[in-house]
């Protein structure tokens, strides 16, 4: 059986896979030197800038490789003409988009290909989140997660400076701040739990060391605030507490974000607030522990700094998780199975 030409501008990591089931090539969308919008510069395959270089990579890689299936995801500037123009490239190529944020509504970055796109990929296994997306023309939406690669996100011999850390913007906080200035705020920041982030992190803040990484909405008086990072500089950021926190902002079912995968594979304790489903994928106290009041993960993370034994073995459990289930090489097998029946 012929092997399935995959084009992929995430995960790069495919492309070092050694394979039966499919040939995985890799452009850098973003070019020689990946950025952010906000000039970031960034390895992760996921939200760079496209630039003219990576443009012209593509429209090489595509016409020389002729793949079965070009799949991206989140990319600024990946203009609807430059999906239509590959396409007529190579009139047989399925093009794959993989979605990994969450929004009400249609987000632009989906709805600009809508016509285009063959076959949608989200993190979660909502059928309400899915039929939207059914209802506006994409033809197939499918769940799909992240992988992660275990070279990259490993326990790492690092001791913690803080009792907790938090990745992330705190929508909520930036919500209020423009509303108060007089100004109308997008709607796109008024996420329905964004609120519960803001108030459990600032309780925790007030009761506990935490180190918060973001950009966006955090009132440096109230939270020990540092810069974001990013790969491959975001594992020394997970590294940084003794407990990893995460929120869901817009929970979807069975949503899993890839930053609960990557906290996981740190070998550090990953403290979550619950998702509907979880139970089904993963066990509490075991591979991590969840959530689902303000009062209740203070307690956990009062009980689990003084318990450092329990502690590690749950955070090393949850990378045994991640090793047996939930690598870059697991992911690209369900894609090759999930391309396979949708497709033939």
């Amino acid at each position: 059986m012929d092997k399935l030409k995959i084009l992929v501008l995430h995960p790069k990591e495919w492309a070092f896979i050694e394979s039966s089931l499919a040939d995985v090539r890799h452009v850098s969308i973003g070019g020689s030197t990946p950025r952010r919008l906000n000039g970031s510069l960034t390895e992760d395959g996921i939200g760079d800038v496209a630039t003219e270089k990576g443009i012209m990579d593509l429209y090489s890689m595509v016409s020389m490789f002729q793949p079965d299936i070009l799949l991206f995801g989140i990319h600024f500037k990946l203009e609807r003409l430059i999906i239509n123009r590959v396409k007529e490239m190579c009139p047989s190529m399925k093009v794959v988009m993989h979605y990994t944020d969450q929004r009400e509504g249609i987000p632009n970055e989906v709805g600009q290909y809508v016509g285009a796109l063959d076959l949608l990929l989200v993190t979660n296994q909502d059928e309400k989140d899915h039929q939207k997306y059914l209802n506006v023309g994409v033809p197939v939406v499918d769940t799909f997660y992240d992988g992660i690669n275990p070279d990259v996100y490993w326990p790492k011999a690092v001791e913690a400076k803080h009792d907790c850390f938090f990745g992330g913007n705190d929508h909520y906080g930036l919500y209020q701040s423009i509303k108060s200035s007089g100004r109308k705020p997008p709607e796109v920041l008024n996420f329905s739990r964004g609120k519960f982030r803001h108030d459990f992190l600032l309780a925790v803040s007030q009761q506990f060391d935490l180190l918060v990484r973001g950009r966006l909405g955090w009132d440096d008086t109230l939270f020990n605030v540092k810069p974001m990072l990013f790969q491959p500089r975001y594992l020394d950021a997970l590294l940084e507490g003794k407990i990893i926190l995460g929120t869901v902002v817009a929970p979807r079912y069975k949503l899993y974000m890839r930053r609960l995968f990557r906290s996981i594979a740190t070998g550090r304790m990953l403290l979550m607030e619950y998702v509907e489903g979880m139970e089904d994928d993963f066990e509490n106290h075991k591979h991590f522990v969840w959530f689902k009041t303000i009062e209740e993960g203070i307690d956990l993370i009062k009980y689990y700094l003084d318990h450092e034994k329990e502690r590690e073995e749950i955070g090393w459990n949850g990378r045994s998780l991640i090793l047996n289930k939930h690598t870059c090489e697991h992911r690209l097998i369900e894609f090759c199975q999930i391309t396979k029946r949708v497709f033939q």
